[in-house]
């Protein structure tokens, strides 16, 4: 899969080095994954209006792993959804944040609703 995608859309990634930091004013993150190897891999919408974000995480390692997603406001609500946007199971957040887990090389799809949204 990898392989295929990376033919279609060739990913381009590069460190961002240098001795000046950016005004807190002029930086924005929607959302955080605390483990490095989880990453986002769309969000958008929701298909119906006002039915949260849709985001969906790919475990890049060969083994399961536990981590936390937080986003820029307090996560109100969270589901894990199918991939066609069907919510499977309620989740708590825990202070504004997720706890997520995933299995070896898994793709996970989460519905979101935050505070202020």
């Amino acid at each position: 899969m990898k392989f295929s995608l990376a033919h279609q859309n060739p990913l381009l990634a590069m460190p961002i080095t240098g001795t000046i930091k950016p005004a807190a004013a002029t930086t924005f993150s929607l959302l955080k994954v605390v483990h490095p190897n989880i990453i986002l891999w769309s969000i958008k919408p929701a298909e119906e209006t006002g039915n949260g974000l849709i985001a969906r995480f790919w475990n890049m390692e060969k083994s399961p792993v536990n981590t936390t997603l937080r986003f820029d406001k307090p996560i109100l609500t969270a589901w894990k959804t199918s991939h066609i946007e069907t919510n499977e199971e309620k989740i708590k957040p825990l202070k504004g944040r997720l706890g997520l887990s995933f299995g070896a090389n898994q793709i996970k799809t989460y519905r979101v609703f935050l505070a202020n949204q």
